[in-house]
């Protein structure tokens, strides 16, 4: 059975063609076996049965049921390891050799495997054996007091957020994907990759380590980092919600206090009276409801924005434009070309594109761009797909003409006002970089050794 995908053959993603086998186990792999399916990875779940949490990042993920405690179970994943790239471990240290799914065996039948083995404390070490989860190794990463802020005692991490998905299945997926280029320069030899989320929070935390002495980032009363700094900070409103405020530069501090009526104050009053600036912006916050504070500051440029809930994303104005905008460029290349740039539905690389007077397309690399809302169905997809592939060419130009010449204008005003980055040579580099080439731009920044 597959989980939800988006419809394939419109856009070669990066990770097309690389098999993956995860072992199912609790979110930092399956996790992990999302991000790389939502990447173009072949990935399939081998499920053991009895999930005591029901499992649902599952997307775009086959799977399959396997009975690791019989001897035919293992033989049967130990075939499937033969033709695979990359094998998920969940498990504590040991468990695949106990098992009989020892990564050296596997890797004596697969040369080219690479084995990701996920753990809380990594593979060696006295507590590699110990139970533990999100909270236990981000609070041994050695960062939870600086997250939690100067204020929040007894320290607690946000949710499960950051051992389990930043530490652990992000990291683990970053190293595979380099495992897969690493395999095209060294005559494609696997790896077994030692993925421990206590470290791999640490050095996600890289930042604060390398700049902890600095007292008045972290320590100092009203540090900047430290939860209660006046402009670095959220405030509640009159209906009960919250405005965040990250005006740590001179100029938009300045900003920030001008549209709320305390330009009486400097920056060295922000600093050295920091207490009484904080009382007095809690006041002023208090005067109106978050979303009337948000209209307010809208277009000032003082980097303050509304604490929104999960529920409230996918219908905040912001998120809804850009949401319109990629679907309509969507549309456009579905009449024109008679095929979509599909994206991944997390983080993608966001391409805005003209028609210009020669009447040909440019494109334009605006900027990454981290947009977690599509509200179109997977199901819109495929039926607008199955719509396009029955019009010829002729007739998807004519549609295009007719139903979207009022957004090719929009658009071409737009890119005219953009500065030109970047001109790609065909349509086929708009969709997709080849692995190579991305890991090669990476190398060449001194990224990856």
């Amino acid at each position: 059975m597959r989980g939800p995908t988006q419809p394939p053959g419109h856009r070669l993603l990066p990770l097309k063609g690389v098999t993956v086998l995860e072992l199912s186990g609790l979110a930092p792999v399956p996790h992990c076996g999302m991000v790389l399916a939502d990447f173009g990875a072949d990935v399939t779940v081998l499920e053991k049965g009895g999930d005591i949490v029901e499992q649902r990042l599952n997307r775009g993920k086959k799977s399959v049921d396997v009975d690791l405690k019989s001897a035919e179970g293992v033989k049967r994943v130990r075939e499937m390891c033969k033709s695979a790239d990359v094998l998920l471990d969940p498990y504590r240290p040991g468990i695949l050799e106990k098992l009989g799914l020892d990564p050296l065996t596997l890797m004596e039948d697969n040369p080219g495997l690479i084995v990701c083995r996920l753990t809380g404390f990594g593979q060696h070490g006295p507590l590699s054996q110990e139970a533990g989860h999100d909270i236990n190794y981000t609070a041994m990463s050695g960062i939870m007091p600086t997250v939690a802020g100067t204020r929040k005692q007894p320290p607690w991490p946000p949710a499960n957020l950051l051992s389990d998905f930043a530490g652990g299945g992000l990291t683990a997926a970053f190293g595979v994907v380099a495992a897969l280029f690493q395999r095209t320069t060294n005559g494609g030899k696997g790896v077994v990759l030692d993925v421990s989320m206590t470290e791999g929070l640490a050095y996600l935390s890289t930042f604060i380590t390398m700049y902890k002495n600095i007292d008045y980032l972290w320590t100092v009363p009203f540090a900047a980092f430290g939860s209660e700094c006046p402009i670095y900070r959220c405030y509640e409103t009159k209906d009960g919600k919250y405005m965040s405020v990250g005006c740590l530069e001179p100029k938009f501090t300045m900003n920030m206090l001008e549209v709320t009526g305390l330009s009486r104050y400097s920056i060295a009053d922000v600093h050295q009276n920091a207490a009484e600036v904080v009382q007095e912006l809690e006041k002023v916050f208090a005067t109106k409801t978050r979303d009337e504070w948000a209209k307010i500051f809208e277009g000032k440029d003082a980097c303050v924005a509304p604490v929104l809930d999960m529920q409230e994303v996918g219908d905040y104005p912001h998120h809804r434009a850009q949401a319109k905008l990629l679907h309509m460029i969507r549309l456009l290349f579905l009449f024109i070309f008679g095929c979509i740039p599909l994206v991944v539905p997390h983080s993608y690389l966001l391409r805005l594109f003209g028609i210009v007077q020669e009447e040909e397309i440019n494109f334009y690399d605006r900027s990454k761009t981290n947009l977690a809302i599509d509200n179109r169905s997977v199901e819109d997809d495929v039926e607008v797909t199955a719509f396009s592939n029955r019009i010829c060419v002729p007739g998807r130009i004519i549609l295009c003409l007719l139903a979207l010449s009022p957004f090719i204008c929009a658009i071409y005003c737009t890119v005219k006002c953009c500065d030109r980055k970047a001109e790609l040579d065909d349509l086929d580099g708009i969709f997709h970089t080849s692995k190579s080439a991305q890991f090669e731009r990476l190398v060449e920044a001194k990224v990856i050794a």
